[in-house]
């Protein structure tokens, strides 16, 4: 109930002589009447009335004005001044109901900024986590980017040592001796087109899946490139099918050699999330048809979690075409599907 339609009730009213008087006058109708006045005093200003509005009142209860006004005039239960009146009885009650509402309502509006106050802070301590987590993600590349170019300067020291060395430029005088020998015209061609052996030996082609497996391992890293991204929960509940995605880029790319470390691999995939670009499109197009896909695989146990697939306890390769029907198994060694 609405504290506009509450005021306090005293039980024994009805031994109050002025109520006595009113009953034996008017008999309960004139108590009825009296519950009436005072409700409507309830709900004016400062609990105070206008006598005008017993006209209103004695129409709205079906009475009559006189007998209303004498209710207000004759039995001294309320106060008249001048053209209003008011009951001394339902300001004093009134009184301790405001203040005790005034206290509630203090207490509820401390609870709600205090509310505020928690979820602001919250936010407060999110924000500073995302930024500790960003310089973080920076001084690690501003690290690689460093030891980078230390090895690049070693590298380079190490070739320039290797063409000074006397063994180098005694091979590279028999071989221009030797192809002077045999065809005079073709010597500065040959001299033009030879190249010096690698000095950096390229990624093991088998090693650079366990950088990339690793790399995604980094839940902080994964959480700043989904952020990045602007893909949301799309990229955060699809990490393993991204992730096979990204391999299947590096192999379309050529890039297997590239991926010596796990930060390689972040690295890459990082510049492939970057929205905008032609990869980042291409990626997000073929996540977008593998999720529309009811079933890709209806006659293996595949979980879409993983990505894992498996016939009969066999786990088959990524690489893999679909199980064509129930009658065929997967043979481990022609890596190929037969009867």
């Amino acid at each position: 109930m609405k504290d506009n339609y509450y005021f306090p009730h005293d039980a024994e009213s009805m031994n109050d002589p002025r109520i006595v008087k009113l009953i034996n006058r008017y008999k309960m109708s004139g108590y009825g009447v009296f519950y009436a006045i005072n409700e409507l005093l309830r709900i004016q200003d400062n609990y105070c009335c206008h006598l005008s509005l017993l006209k209103m009142l004695a129409r709205k209860i079906n009475v009559n004005h006189q007998m209303v006004l004498s209710v207000v005039t004759d039995f001294e239960l309320f106060v008249v001044t001048d053209e209003w009146f008011y009951s001394e009885d339902m300001c004093r009650r009134m009184k301790k109901f405001d203040l005790n509402k005034c206290k509630i309502e203090e207490r509820k509006a401390r609870k709600e900024a205090a509310n505020e106050l928690k979820i602001k802070l919250e936010l407060l301590r999110e924000e500073a986590e995302m930024r500790h987590k960003e310089k973080e993600i920076e001084k690690e590349m501003e690290m690689e980017k460093e030891i980078k170019t230390i090895v690049e300067s070693k590298e380079e020291k190490k070739e320039e040592k290797l063409i000074e060395s006397p063994e180098v430029n005694e091979e590279i005088a028999k071989t221009t001796t030797t192809t002077t020998t045999e065809n005079p015209n073709n010597c500065l061609v040959e001299c033009l087109n030879f190249t010096y052996p690698p000095l950096r030996q390229p990624g093991d082609s088998k090693k650079w899946i366990a950088h990339v497996d690793k790399a995604f391992t980094d839940q902080m890293w994964l959480d700043i490139v989904g952020m990045k991204s602007g893909l949301g929960l799309l990229f955060k509940d699809n990490c393993v099918v991204l992730k096979q995605l990204f391999k299947d880029q590096v192999i379309l790319m050529d890039k297997m050699e590239t991926i010596r470390c796990p930060s390689d691999a972040k690295r890459y995939f990082a510049n492939c999330m970057q929205s905008g670009t032609e990869v980042y499109a291409r990626l997000v197009k073929n996540l977008k048809e593998i999720l529309s896909k009811k079933d890709p695989y209806p006659f293996e146990d595949y979980d879409p979690k993983t990505g894992i697939r498996r016939v009969f306890g066999v786990t088959i390769p990524a690489w893999a075409p679909p199980r064509p029907d129930c009658s065929v198994r997967w043979n481990v060694e022609e890596n190929d599907w037969t009867d």
